[in-house]
């Protein structure tokens, strides 16, 4: 580490310019009294007192670099305890990226500070975002984290960085979680401050993202079931609760599509727990590719789901029904060289206008659900209604 930068020695150069400047008459009066005296005495003094003034300047000029430099180091190892006690109150993404909109570029020094993650395959700003889409990376930042990323793990400097296309870049400890990487353009990158401010900042960022990560990963797990991705059913039991509430304020139509796979123990007992998971995940996995984001899917039981669907009519929530029971007919999964696919039973139900009783609505679409099993299976029966009932042109299915 060096012990003054290149700025400080401007401004000790500049005091050194200005203590001459202030004693260069006492100075020169003192000299000639020394020259005086050496021609009066015949003693050799000027020399003598010239190196003395030099060794004394000097040691001057080293204590008060010193202290230049320890104030400064002082100021930064602040801002970087600052910063690092302000994200560790951070419980989400956005919340971690608003801290470091405010303590980043103080912590680092720079405005032009990004920090990207890579998530399911894409890179998303934590830092230096495009304007009005904080998440969006820009093309040329996500150029440099690609190329960053592909490095051998042997050529990474985690104190001076990797010049990536003109900018110094870090990686950013995020384990197995992701790949993240922090970045300052070349031309303000200071060499002598990497080690002592870049790198520490990437690292404190990586430890915030990953903790992050683990919080959400944790509550998700408490209202998540592992297999799916859907809801859990206690937690399922509140969101319906909340929507039932939701459609009486506002006057709109909720409609529920409860499904069965079709003799899944079967599954389980010809080919092990392992093939029926492998089937539940695949299930799941379709049904958030058929249906909209606003759609709240839950794991009702082992192999039963219930699908909620807001302000979506009867003859939307038909239509949803139709193209699940025909989906996830198709969907198969290969376990020891064999093909096991499972058709599914559904039933549908709409919630009355008003209506707040999750009971009654729930009882409505099991009902639909038990003559879709004991009808033959592998249809659609809706409350009140007939099976099979097709209406593409209220469709609720993005697919």
């Amino acid at each position: 580490m060096r012990v003054v930068e290149k700025h400080d020695l401007v401004l000790l150069g500049g005091l050194a310019i200005a203590l001459v400047v202030l004693f260069q008459q006492p100075l020169t009066e003192l000299a000639r009294a020394g020259s005086q005296l050496q021609e009066r005495y015949g003693l050799a003094l000027l020399p003598g007192f010239a190196v003395l003034c030099i060794v004394f300047g000097a040691q001057y000029l080293i204590r008060l670099a010193a202290d230049v430099s320890d104030r400064k180091q002082r100021a930064e190892t602040g801002r970087l305890v600052r910063m690092g006690q302000a994200l560790t109150h951070a419980k989400s993404m956005d919340e971690l990226r608003a801290l470091l909109n405010h303590h980043l570029p103080q912590a680092t020094g720079s405005e032009a500070v990004w920090a990207v993650l890579r998530v399911d395959g894409e890179w998303e700003a934590l830092a230096g975002g495009l304007p009005k889409t904080p998440y969006r990376v820009s093309a040329q930042i996500e150029a440099r984290a690609d190329r960053f990323s592909q490095l051998d793990p042997e050529r990474l400097d985690a104190v001076s960085g990797n010049e990536i296309d003109g900018d110094v870049c870090f990686g950013l400890p995020f384990g197995d979680h992701g790949v993240g990487v922090m970045g300052v353009p070349q031309k303000i990158h200071d060499p002598g401050a990497a080690g002592r401010v870049l790198a520490p900042v990437s690292a404190v960022l990586g430890i915030c993202a990953r903790n992050v990560t683990l919080i959400a990963e944790i509550e998700a797990h408490g209202v998540m079931d592992g297999l799916t991705r859907c809801l859990n059913r206690t937690h399922g039991m509140m969101v319906l609760d909340a929507e039932l509430q939701r459609a009486k304020r506002t006057r709109t139509d909720f409609t529920l599509v409860m499904l069965d796979l079709d003799d899944f123990k079967s599954v389980n007992d010809d080919y092990g727990h392992l093939c029926g998971d492998a089937l539940l995940t695949a299930v799941g996995r379709r049904m958030h590719e058929l249906l909209r984001n606003s759609d709240i899917k839950v794991r009702w039981g082992g192999e039963e789901f219930l699908i909620m669907l807001p302000d979506t009519p009867l003859a939307g929530a038909v239509h949803v029904a139709n193209v699940l029971n025909r989906e996830l007919g198709k969907l198969s999964v290969t376990w020891n060289e064999q093909t096991v696919t499972r058709t599914a039973s559904v039933g549908v139900a709409a919630a009355k206008p008003g209506e707040l009783d999750t009971a009654d609505v729930l009882g409505r679409v099991d009902a639909a659900l038990y003559r879709a099993k004991h009808g033959g299976r592998d249809q659609v029966c809706v409350d009140g209604g007939g099976t099979n009932t097709e209406h593409p042109t209220e469709s609720a299915v993005v697919a």
